[in-house]
């Protein structure tokens, strides 16, 4: 049985107060998920993952920011490992090509098998 996959057209992510956030929180059905960022799309952007740690903070979660560029740490490892994996927009050809170098596209599949959620918005809901 797979997990869920929350699909986002875009606009009011990454707030402080987002009902998007809340209900990704809500889709794992911990009482404390874990959530890994996947700044892929966007190279990794410094903007964007200061955006998710304000969107996240004070919510009942351990976040992970998984960047890719430079000398990721065991990215697979800790994408299998999250309950819940939300993806930056951004250019969806090249966030997909750098997950497969580093079997992060597998780990996705991981985390959906076994009943976790998937989501993102623009490129990240492709």
């Amino acid at each position: 049985m797979g997990g869920h996959i929350l699909a986002i057209g875009g606009g009011g992510v990454l707030s402080a107060g987002s009902k998007l956030e809340e209900l990704l929180l809500e889709l794992s059905g911990k009482p404390r998920p874990r959530v890994a960022f996947l700044p892929t799309a966007t190279a990794d952007s410094g903007e964007r993952i200061a955006l998710f740690h304000d969107a996240f903070r004070g919510r009942d979660c351990d976040v992970d920011v998984v960047t890719l560029f430079g000398m990721p740490e065991r990215p697979a490892e800790r994408i299998a490992a999250a309950d819940a994996v939300y993806v930056n927009g951004g250019n969806t050809a090249n966030a997909l090509a750098v997950w497969r170098v580093h079997g992060v596209d597998r780990a996705l599949r991981e985390v959906w098998e076994r009943g976790g959620v998937l989501g993102g918005w623009s490129a990240g809901a492709i």
